[in-house]
């Protein structure tokens, strides 16, 4: 890990000056600084040289990760030096943050003291004109009754990024320059965003109206004319004492939020309760951040539930990001704990021994034909696990289940050979044999999950000749290195891991520079490596020649 020092003695200087800025401001982002100011030379260090030609594309969230020549895989060369810009924004724990960094919706200091404080307004609306669809044109924002542009200098993906989605749209093809959708009139905003905002106008601007453009500068955009997903949106209860209570949170967009207490009552307690597959009746709704303040963005305010609806999203509220609030009124809810008998469409829930309702693991059953059904193991694997935990608001699958596993489950067995692609919003929508059409027993085929939101341990492949091929590598602490004990179904984890369908071959790509970190015995069904059985990091049985390798498909 580097440390924190505005001078580095860690890479060659071989590069374009294009380059060495991109490495540099690696360096800088990793150290937790905004960006590098300046490439220079500080003399001679003391320690090794450990890497040499690198080169970075500036995405990259460590030096590390860049391409290079190889640990300790050095000739003589200069040194590499980069002075960061300072922290903006010092931390009441100590250290600092980027003044980007502050107000932004997620805690980045220590004890989140950049999010204290904090006034969060209404966005400022902007539009596209001049286009040839409601997808593409210049772009206008609107500020103290008028409309006005933005002018081009910074403008670039970025930029155009935060408008697209800030209209709902699910990215964007190009950013567009030089007034290419014509001139527009009013006061010209510059602005420079970063990439994570939500609106336009949290970027980095100078005051509204200053800038050194004209209307022929005018920026556009051409968003991608496919609007994501609008469908049921993943909840969970965070901070309760028990899985059934807790604060609030809905995931748009890949990030958790919370939810404000504006107009908040027993019907959307309700409405929350019975997505999450407790019972709706006796749904206690919770205001004034009773569990605690959340750290992501307020996605929703004003939910206006009738009671009936069957997620929260299908509820009216004043839009995503809409809203007038602080996280004191962040909502939450306290859930029955016992088994609702009858709920409505094609909720999802999971049961333990056919009475305990559980959060992230049991026999999965579907709510049909008003009763609790559930599915055969027939063909149940991965890809079908995880439609049901996204369903369920979770991240993917930490284990799959089969042979009723967790205990027989209710009435009938609704669905059996599940065929799903995984991309399935739920389980109805994959392949199957049709409701009810099975000879599957509960106590002995009824499927079941274990669902998981903890971040896997990223897992990568070196020494390969093409991308889909090479050497298994695992990021701990730090540092990457090896795996071995490897059998097909340990390649399959790790292929699907890194988004392949599976492994053709396992293979042996050499011991490669680091240590062997993990000896895995997976059963094939686990979501990541790190969730298989293992001995414990960096406790093995294996000689360099065992070290991991594999060919994966799709």
């Amino acid at each position: 890990m580097l440390s924190k020092c505005c001078e580095q003695f860690l890479a060659c200087g071989y590069f374009t000056a294009v380059y060495q800025r991109l490495n540099d401001e690696v360096v800088c982002k990793e150290l937790g600084y905004p960006r590098a100011t300046e490439v220079t030379y500080f003399g001679r260090g003391t320690g090794a040289v450990w890497l040499s030609y690198v080169s970075c594309t500036g995405l990259e969230s460590s030096l590390d990760l860049c391409v290079h020549g190889g640990w300790g895989r050095t000739s003589f060369c200069g040194r590499a030096g980069v002075i960061c810009e300072a922290y903006d924004f010092v931390c009441a724990s100590g250290g600092g943050v980027s003044q980007y960094l502050v107000c932004d919706g997620v805690g980045d200091c220590p004890d989140s003291s950049d999010e204290e404080r904090c006034v969060y307004l209404p966005e400022t609306p902007v539009r596209l004109v001049g286009g040839g669809g409601p997808h593409e044109g210049r772009v206008e924002i609107y500020y103290q009754g008028q409309w006005g542009t933005v002018c081009d200098d910074e403008w670039g993906f970025v930029e155009a990024g935060v408008v697209c989605r800030q209209l709902g749209y699910a990215g964007v093809w190009f950013p567009a320059v030089g007034a290419a959708y014509g001139e527009g009139t009013g006061v010209i905003w510059d602005v420079n965003c970063r990439g994570f905002e939500s609106s336009l106008d949290v970027c980095l601007h100078n005051s509204w109206g200053s800038h050194n453009c004209d209307h022929s500068q005018d920026a556009g955009a051409y968003c991608q004319d496919t609007k994501p997903d609008t469908g049921p949106r993943p909840v969970r209860l965070v901070n309760g004492s028990t899985e059934f209570e807790g604060r609030v949170e809905i995931q748009l967009q890949g990030r958790w939020g919370s939810v404000c207490g504006d107009g908040w009552d027993q019907r959307d307690a309700a409405v929350v309760c019975r997505q999450l597959g407790f019972a709706s009746e006796g749904a206690e709704p919770l205001l004034s951040a009773y569990y605690g303040e959340g750290y992501g963005p307020i996605i929703l305010d004003d939910v206006e539930c009738t009671g009936l609806e069957t997620y929260l999203t299908n509820c009216p509220s004043s839009g995503y990001y809409q809203h007038n609030c602080n996280r004191s009124q962040d909502v939450g809810v306290r859930c029955s704990s016992h088994v609702p008998e009858s709920e409505f469409s094609n909720p999802i829930r999971l049961v333990v021994n056919s009475t305990t309702l559980s959060v992230h693991e049991g026999t999965i059953e579907i709510y049909y034909n008003h009763k609790w059904n559930t599915i055969c193991d027939e063909n149940w694997d991965f890809p079908d696990a995880l439609v049901a935990c996204r369903m369920l608001g979770f991240r993917t699958v930490a284990q799959v289940y089969a042979g009723a596993f967790f205990g027989a489950g209710h009435q009938n067995i609704l669905l059996s050979n599940m065929s799903c692609t995984g991309t399935e919003h739920e389980l109805i929508e994959c392949r199957h044999n049709g409701y009810f059409n099975n000879s599957c027993i509960h106590r002995l085929h009824d499927a079941g999950v274990s669902c998981t939101n903890d971040s896997a341990a990223p897992v990568r492949l070196a020494g390969g000749r093409v991308q889909h091929e090479g050497r298994v590598e695992i990021y701990l602490q730090g540092e990457w290195g090896t795996v071995c004990g490897w059998t097909l179904n340990d390649a399959n984890v790790a292929c699907r891991q890194l988004d392949y369908r599976s492994a053709t071959t396992t293979g042996y790509f050499g011991a490669g520079p680091a240590d062997i970190l993990l000896q895995v015995s997976c059963a094939g069904s686990e979501g990541s490596l790190d969730l298989c059985p293992h001995r414990g990091w960096g406790v093995h049985s294996c000689r360099e020649r065992e070290t991991a390798g594999v060919v994966c498909a799709g």
